[in-house]
């Protein structure tokens, strides 16, 4: 049974990126702001499916 926990830590990850990968055309923020957003959306997606797949482990 996945922890509901890690998957919700997965599913922000993934807003978050989506988020900063369709909307940097209205230039409100610097493209280096979204780009950074970007890799803070991937790795947050990374260490939630880190958690998710020890969590199976154990």
């Amino acid at each position: 049974m996945i922890n509901k926990k890690y998957m919700f830590v997965v599913i922000i990850g993934i807003v978050i990126t989506v988020i900063f990968s369709i909307f940097p055309q209205y230039e409100i923020l610097t493209n280096s702001f979204n780009t950074i957003m970007q890799g803070v959306g991937l790795i947050i997606v990374l260490i939630g499916i880190f958690l998710v797949n020890r969590e199976k482990v154990e």
